[in-house]
């Protein structure tokens, strides 16, 4: 039976602080409310609570309650409270006035707190003997734990709102990324699949990769889209299709990243993307770090594709130029895009295997020449991808599927063949069957890639090549306009700027889309184009940059629907700076003023000088500007934790200063601006691309506030 010692209660009155009375009857009855409620759970929690009795004063005197007694010994701890706190009120004084001020500190400690924790543990405060242990914790301290889970340590629950506010910044948690369930329909799950194997093959060397356990990639696992969600597969996937378009000293590798360095490295990988001619536009960084299915494949195959065709290309395979047709112009075979090019290289190779076989007399099937103009149906059958395959490796892939009257057996034999020559990527046998266009063409890239199979040119036919091809080709300022149409997300695709610019719709849908509204669709023929369609086209375009105050000196609709190279840069960078200074201007906070050349020089100056570095420069043209340490340092003004100075060379020779070019893109790619331009155009210091890099990170830093 528990007993009560009231000699023992006055000796041990410092070990037990009964809450202040409240001074006012509701408050009172609220107490004693609270008293009877949890009595039960008191004595549980802190042990038989004990209270000093004023009214008597005896010796070894012991009360013993007797058992089924508790609703008298409830009564008698409520009197006992009553009584405290009236011989309190009474003697205010100076240890009255200490424990108000212990009320007020606790709290104030104890905001926050959940309720019920509150009524359980505030009420009363245990002070430990010496000896005596808290489980948890030493020297008389509470254990909290917070909504979390976290352990807050709190002593003799007096704590102040600053040092909860400490323990529980200690203790908390690094936030993670919870996932939403994945639905992954059919086709797919066999996307997924191809994409797995293709870059298991493309990166499967990168030792990171594998030390990060990043690869390999696994088949028929979910696995896939965790793993490019931090974007480090994604970024190593575009420096092995364009080599250095990433500086990797700025992406973070490490096998565990958290969110913010994730967060950073899928910026880095957007504005990447788009800058090479992904069309980002619906992307964004929390669905590519969530894994969600479409977003993830979507911006796999655009990676995929564009490494694909990046060499579909005269200027790096001048070999293509076997391809021209009898009398045909080189400037006409310039102006084909990639997919033509392989079509045609597709051609050749046919017409070749045709002609051979017309020659033997092997198959009467052959004596009809058969070409394709598409990627789907007109391979379906395998005919084609056959031929295609005998001829690029003769030895292991023979002609035995054109025996075979089965489509899906004879599309298997040539998936077996492909893979014999180490080409069997990104298509399987249904695919052919299916005529998918995508994967198609993904697999002929593939078979272009690694067996071209073209003579190469002759010392006289190169030197012949250099003297026309690059002239009629333009300056890289064409490669940058034609990223800078694609980051709009015009349709179609733009890969040759001046022959998909000759009808006027690229131009009109990059003007609308730079002023919303301006265009009169109704006054544009969009179908079934003859010359003089595309020329009135493009007086229209010519017409809209006049209203918005473009300098077009002797450019007329005609030249642009010629594909006049030196015209049709001069229309597209005036349209390309009207798009930047009237975002400039709509972010500024200069009340509608029009923004110059001359502002933009002023502000990334004024952001150099107050870092405290000493880079400045005069013009956009200013020769230091080649060793990329003003670019730098206005970077660092923006985002001073991108940038380390470590990896900063002093650009004493030409590949010191690329190394700082490459750095400083790929620091402002990082940040999220959108750059076009590549490192040999800083270090070359060209004004107009410069300008153009100068203005993003002023639209970055306004749109930032």
């Amino acid at each position: 039976m528990p007993k009560r010692n009231f000699e023992e209660e006055q000796q041990k009155k410092k070990r037990f602080i009964a809450e202040p009375s409240q001074t006012n009857n509701e408050n009172e009855n609220k107490n004693e409310n609270e008293n009877e409620n949890e009595g039960d759970d008191e004595d549980k929690s802190l042990g038989e609570p004990v209270f000093e009795d004023p009214f008597l004063d005896v010796e070894e005197e012991e009360y013993t309650f007797e058992e089924g007694e508790d609703d008298e010994e409830d009564r008698l701890i409520d009197e006992d409270d009553e009584d405290m706190d009236r011989d309190q009120d009474e003697n205010e004084g100076e240890e009255g006035d200490e424990e108000q001020d212990d009320e007020q500190e606790g709290e104030e400690g104890e905001e926050g707190e959940e309720e019920e924790e509150g009524e359980e543990e505030g009420e009363y405060e245990y002070v430990y003997e010496e000896g005596e242990e808290q489980e948890g914790e030493e020297e008389y301290e509470y254990v909290y734990e917070d909504e979390d889970g976290n352990q807050i340590e709190q002593k003799s629950n007096k704590k102040s709102n600053k040092n909860q506010n400490q323990n529980k910044k200690t203790n908390k948690k690094e936030p993670i990324i919870v996932r939403e369930p994945r639905i992954i329909t059919v086709e797919q799950r066999e996307e997924t699949n191809l994409f797995v194997h293709y870059l298991n093959d493309v990166l499967g060397s990168d030792q990171l990769l594998i030390e990060t356990k990043r690869l390999p990639l696994k088949i028929e696992d979910e696995s896939f889209f965790d793993n490019l969600s931090d974007g480090v597969i994604l970024l190593k996937l575009i420096n092995k299709a364009i080599p250095n378009t990433v500086d990797e000293r700025v992406v973070n590798m490490k096998a565990k990243l958290k969110i913010g360095e994730i967060t950073e490295n899928l910026q880095l990988l957007l504005s990447t993307a788009k800058a090479i001619g992904a069309n980002v536009v619906i992307l964004n960084t929390r669905d590519i770090s969530q894994g969600l299915v479409a977003p993830v494949l979507n911006l796999s195959w655009q990676l995929i594709r564009i490494g694909l065709l990046f060499n579909v290309d005269v200027q790096r395979r001048p070999e293509l130029c076997r391809l021209l047709n009898a009398g045909e112009e080189l400037d006409n075979f310039i102006n084909l895009n990639a997919d033509q090019i392989l079509l045609r290289w597709v051609n050749y190779h046919l017409m070749k295997a045709q002609q051979q076989q017309q020659q033997q007399s092997v198959n009467n099937a052959l004596k009809t020449i058969r070409m394709i103009d598409n990627f789907g149906r007109d391979l379906a059958d395998s005919y084609c991808y056959t031929l295609l395959l005998n001829q690029l490796d003769s030895q292991q892939c023979s002609l035995a599927a054109l025996n075979e009257n089965d489509l899906n057996k004879r599309a298997q034999m040539v998936y077996e063949n492909a893979s014999k020559i180490g080409c069997g990527f990104l298509i399987n046998s249904d695919l052919i069957v299916r005529a998918s266009v995508k994967m198609n063409l993904g697999f002929i890239c593939v078979l272009f890639n690694r067996k071209t199979v073209l003579a190469p040119l002759s010392a006289e036919e190169s030197a012949k090549l250099n003297s026309e091809l690059f002239d009629s080709q333009g300056s890289r300022e064409a490669r940058m306009f034609c990223l800078w149409f694609n980051s709009l997300g015009v349709e179609p695709f733009v890969s040759n700027l001046f022959n998909d610019l000759r009808d006027g719709l690229i131009l009109l849908n990059a003007i609308d889309k730079i002023i919303p509204g301006i265009v009169e669709w109704n006054k544009v023929r969009k179908q079934n184009l003859n010359k003089y369609n595309q020329v009135e086209n493009c007086n229209h375009v010519i017409d809209l940059a006049k209203k918005l105050k473009l300098s077009l000196i002797g450019v007329g609709g005609t030249d642009i629907a010629a594909g006049k190279p030196t015209l049709t840069l001069a229309l597209v960078w005036q349209l390309m700076r009207a798009q930047v200074m009237i975002m400039l201007k709509s972010l500024s906070t200069t009340g509608g003023k029009e923004i110059t050349e001359k502002d933009i020089l002023e502000w990334a100056n004024k952001k150099v000088l107050a870092t405290g570095k000493q880079t400045r420069i005069e013009s956009f043209k200013d020769i230091t500007l080649r060793n990329s340490h003003f670019i730098i340092d206005l970077l660092y003004s923006l985002a001073p934790g991108t940038v380390n100075y470590d990896l900063v060379t002093s650009a004493i020779n030409e590949e010191e200063a690329l190394q700082n070019a490459k750095y400083a893109i790929s620091i402002a790619r990082k940040i999220g601006a959108t750059i076009f331009l590549l490192p040999e155009d800083i270090i070359e210091v060209r004004q107009k691309m410069i300008f153009t890099f100068v203005a993003s990170l002023m639209a970055l830093a306004l749109a930032a506030k």
